[in-house]
């Protein structure tokens, strides 16, 4: 059944006024505000929402989501993980189309039941999956499915951060706020990025890391999508550019350099691949998300919260077989892949 309800359009709800949005968001909504969008700013701490709302032409601050049900006509998310499912079925259960940050939700039952009432009140249900927007991305996946790789073989992933986000609410370190660690935080974008590319699902394996008393800082997958082999090391410990490494039985690619390049073996030489835009921020990246998501665009990075479920049952089954069995300290750099 069709949601239908007075709204005024063009007044878009940004629900949760942590560091994703001071970091990422406030370039695009600055752009939508002078296009007369309104901004309603959503926290429950009134003093951000404040905060926020004073940097825009025109914005208000609320601190109750059920101020905006009947008023937006869209909204993001952008609340600690463990809020996502109820929010955003409130936000559909009101007709509002949704952008939700990552990671979509914690339990695959929830996401599939968003899912569901989004496509029964044909509204937009889509996830910020950042990583499919970036040009290395797209053009690696371009030669995977035109075979230019021959059979894949094996892929193999490192990333490192050290972790110094600057978290409004701490809740990575809050059992009932985050009950996961870097596996959920990094892992929901490297896994929906090669499920996407390679449009099989994930199976884990083996998965390893060093959340004995909780989140978990480090984590060593191993995995198979499809027939491919995989192997994923990430770590909140020590700084390593993000490197997916693809090999196949006619070359390698890889994306390097924080996903800003893309190189293709050829002759027994890796090249760097022409028309890779870099983007020098997430901010562009966001604010392509947000276009997207606002203009009901069909681009094929969009990541409707369907096409992020098989990620999301990938990490609810990484996280049933995960052993807290790495050191506490684990060194990880160019000779671990």
């Amino acid at each position: 059944m069709m949601v239908s309800r007075t709204r005024r359009a063009e007044q878009l709800a940004i629900i949760g006024c942590g560091a994703v949005v001071e970091e990422f968001y406030v370039g695009k909504l600055n752009d939508l505000s002078g296009e007369g969008w309104t901004l309603l700013f959503v926290d429950a701490d009134a003093s951000r929402a404040r905060a926020l709302a004073l940097r825009f032409q025109h914005a208000e601050a609320l601190t109750s989501l059920d101020q905006v049900l009947d008023r937006a006509s869209h909204a993001t998310v952008a609340t600690p993980p463990a809020s996502h499912y109820a929010i955003c079925s409130q936000l559909l259960g009101a007709g509002v189309h949704v952008l939700c940050e990552k990671p979509f939700v914690i339990n695959p039952a929830e996401g599939y039941n968003l899912v569901q009432q989004a496509a029964a009140s044909g509204l937009k249900l889509h996830v910020n999956q950042t990583r499919r927007w970036f040009p290395a991305s797209l053009i690696i996946k371009k030669l995977v499915a035109e075979g230019a790789l021959g059979e894949l073989t094996s892929i193999r992933i490192r990333e490192g951060s050290r972790f110094n986000w600057p978290t409004k609410t701490a809740f990575h370190s809050q059992p009932n706020l985050a009950r996961h660690g870097i596996l959920s935080d990094f892992g929901a974008h490297i896994f929906d990025l090669l499920a996407w590319m390679l449009g099989h699902p994930l199976d884990a394996i083996e998965v390893n890391h060093d959340g004995y008393a909780g989140p978990e800082a480090t984590v060593h997958a191993k995995f198979f999508i499809g027939q491919v082999t995989c192997e994923a090391v990430m770590t909140w410990l020590i700084n390593v550019p993000a490197r997916i490494q693809f090999v196949g039985t006619k070359g390698q690619a890889i994306i390097d350099d924080d996903c800003n390049r893309a190189l293709l073996q050829a002759n027994g030489e890796m090249r760097p691949l022409p028309g890779v835009k870099r983007y020098t921020a997430y901010q562009g990246i966001v604010a392509d998300v947000i276009e997207a998501f606002l203009a009901g665009s069909d681009y094929e990075s969009v990541a409707t919260a369907s096409s992020v479920m098989p990620s999301i049952e990938f990490l609810d089954r990484a996280y049933t077989i995960a052993r807290p069995d790495l050191p506490l300290v684990t060194t990880i750099g160019s000779s671990t892949l």
